[in-house]
């Protein structure tokens, strides 16, 4: 007799007796209470399968998502992460028994998954003996593969998607935590203030207890973060960062100027602040000899002490480097701060430009008060000075929002004329306002005469692009792509973009990258590998990218 039953004879009259054995009437009442078991059974599942918490099922969770108009694309990472995890378990799964190589690797490429800070063979973290430590792997992952893990995965995702809607959508740090989610991270708040401390930096402020960490100039937000389901709980996680890059930098051109000693243009741009110039000058016949660009508003300039060859390219860069022809001849290169003025009426005799430097005097604005110039290196432009130097970066000028006035030069001989038939009786010379080097420079044209192109120019600067992010994740989730010669369509990172797009604001371009700490020219940056923080870690590369032709 079942309980409900006995509950259910117990309410009739006592001197009925109907709870004794052998009486009809308990067998009615037990056959009727079955199926109230049943239907309880039934209205208990139904109760549960609508609250968010209790629900039993992937697909009451999914019905339950759609209500707050979630799909299965916001789940799409975890499906694909558990895809490719299977097809690793079942490599393991078939090396057992086989050769330790063969085991250790398919190992390897599993654990490799999860952030686990341990060296190789990282089987040594379940069990002294290998095979078996194989075995308690492969459990492990199955256990985390199963149903009922599955079923709270995305329980814990569905939940925290809410919770992140609940707080408003478009921030940064929406962004950021939506992010973290997609992958089932958490953030690392004790790694934060760890490192904070390590730093000396400030405490994370009450109003962000999780210790995001933010660059000077509030483009980078980035944090630490940790596996929200760890395969081995007690084992220390790798030290991973995931973060956002705000207005992520591209390169910006500004079309070929085919320029002629004294060539004084304009350039327009739209942009977030100054940024530094980098510049190309391509070589034109043999009239390309110490090529120089200024920075007419800034009273700044870049010059090369030598000839450039037809067709050649001499390469100024952001970072302070000059090459010809991809070979480095910075040591033959200079820079100046300095002598950059005109008169008040302006040059031409037009109107005074409020960028011009000018003469001391009442009422001169004292940041556009004209200087002597100060060279890099010290004696640069002193008759005497001796090229090649020791090779120290040099400065490259800057390029402005709005409309910057630049101007190019060349050394160019000013000195006489060359006349056909008798000499002329008197034989004078044109002073001009230009600086003139009598040593390998090249004779000017006529006045008269137009004047002859000496380079193409081609200027580019790093520009923050508008209305775009950059969220850059851990590298171990590109291994969730399998190792196929073609990836697959649509990748991870297109995946956690797809799941973002309900957090985005408007207008603004969301692209996920994977981090790489390959070191790149120009880009790379040194980091202190023993305290660095999240930015850092995301905008670094301290690693060399190995050479395609070997040691």
């Amino acid at each position: 007799m079942s309980g409900r039953t006995r509950q259910i004879l117990e309410r009739f009259p006592a001197h009925l007796d109907a709870a004794r054995p052998g009486k009809s009437l308990s067998t009615v009442v037990g056959a009727l209470a079955d199926d109230l078991d049943r239907l309880a059974t039934d209205l208990a599942g139904v109760r549960r399968a609508h609250r968010l918490a209790h629900a039993d099922t992937l697909a009451d969770l999914l019905l339950l998502g759609g209500l707050h108009g979630l799909t299965r694309d916001d789940l799409e990472p975890l499906f694909a992460r558990a895809a490719w995890t299977r097809t690793l378990l079942a490599r393991l799964t078939a090396a057992l028994g086989g050769p330790p190589a063969a085991r250790d690797a398919a190992a390897e490429a599993l654990l490799d998954l999860w952030g686990i800070d341990a060296p190789a063979p990282r089987l040594a973290l379940f069990a002294a003996d290998l095979d078996a430590a194989a075995r308690r792997l492969a459990a492990a992952v199955a256990a985390a593969l199963g149903y009922r893990a599955t079923v709270e995965a995305a329980r814990a995702r569905i939940t925290r998607i809410c919770q992140i809607h609940a707080g408003g959508n478009g921030t940064v740090r929406t962004l950021l935590a939506a992010a973290v989610n997609a992958l089932d991270l958490e953030i690392d708040a004790a790694r934060n203030a760890s490192v904070r401390n390590a730093l000396g930096l400030p405490a994370a402020p009450t109003a962000d207890p999780d210790g995001v960490f933010h660059s000077p100039d509030l483009f980078w937000h980035a944090t630490f973060v940790r596996d929200r389901w760890p395969l081995l709980p007690g084992a220390a996680p790798a030290r991973e960062a995931l973060g956002i890059e705000e207005n992520p930098l591209r390169r910006q051109t500004y079309e070929n100027e085919e320029c002629t000693d004294g060539r004084l243009f304009t350039v327009v741009r739209r942009g977030f602040g100054r940024e530094l110039l980098r510049a190309e000058v391509v070589g034109v016949g043999d009239r390309t000899l110490g090529p120089m660009v200024v920075n007419r508003d800034e009273g700044r300039g870049i010059g090369f002490f030598g000839p450039v060859a037809d067709g050649k390219p001499l390469s100024f860069t952001e970072e302070g480097r000059v090459t010809l022809d991809g070979a480095d001849v910075t040591s033959f290169a200079y820079s100046w701060q300095g002598a950059c003025f005109t008169d008040r009426a302006g040059a031409g005799g037009g109107p005074a430009d409020p960028h011009d430097f000018v003469f001391a005097g009442p009422g001169v604005d004292p940041r556009r008060r004209a200087v002597f110039a100060v060279a890099t290196p010290a004696g640069a432009l002193e008759p005497d000075f001796t090229f090649p130097h020791a090779g120290g970066d040099v400065t490259p000028p800057g390029i402005g929002i709005g409309v910057t006035r630049l101007a190019f030069f060349v050394q160019v001989a000013h000195l006489g004329a060359r006349v056909p038939g008798p000499p002329p009786a008197i034989h004078s010379v044109s002073p001009r306002p230009r600086i003139a080097f009598a040593d390998l420079a090249v004779f000017a044209g006529s006045p008269a005469a137009p004047a002859a192109k000496a380079a193409d120019l081609h200027l580019s600067w790093l520009e923050h692009t508008a209305y775009a992010l950059r969220v850059v994740i851990p590298a171990r989730f590109g291994r969730f792509d399998g190792d196929g010669p073609t990836p697959p369509s649509p990748s991870l990172t297109d995946r956690v973009a797809t799941a973002l797009e309900r957090f985005r604001p408007a207008g603004v371009a969301v692209k996920v990258e994977l981090a790489d700490d390959r070191w790149a020219l120009g880009t790379g940056v040194v980091t202190d590998a023993v305290a660095s923080d999240p930015i850092s870690l995301l905008r670094g590369g301290t690693v060399l990218t190995p050479s395609p032709h070997g040691p």
